[in-house]
């Protein structure tokens, strides 16, 4: 994905693009895998050295709170991340889904509820 396209995607989400988050979204949309925060900001400080590491991991949970980015979580512990190569799809695009989820849900003893 290309840097104008994560750019367009983060201003639909809502965010700001700061030197900090352009540098750590193109070493992400860089990665032939999915990688910790860790590693990404040693590659940061490359590009970013005053970017601290609570700045990668703010973006990056706020990536994956707006459907941006996937967390993976990883046998050793740390969590790895990747960027989604998809736009999130919006509420009402599959409702039929949606319904089917709900009852299958239901049929398990569970209630499906909207995140806040």
């Amino acid at each position: 994905m290309t840097e104008a396209a994560l750019a367009h995607r983060m201003q639909a989400a809502g965010l700001r693009m700061t030197a900090p988050r352009r540098a750590l979204l193109a070493l992400l949309s860089q990665q032939p895998a999915a990688c910790d925060a860790i590693e990404l900001h040693r590659q940061l400080q490359a590009t970013c050295p005053h970017a601290s590491l609570g700045t990668v991991y703010r973006l990056l949970r706020e990536l994956e709170r707006r459907q941006l980015a996937v967390a993976i979580a990883s046998p050793h512990g740390r969590t790895l991340w990747r960027l989604c190569t998809q736009a999130p799809p919006s509420p009402n695009d599959d409702v039929a889904t949606s319904a089917w989820l709900r009852s299958l849900a239901a049929q398990l003893g569970y209630r499906l509820v909207r995140a806040s």
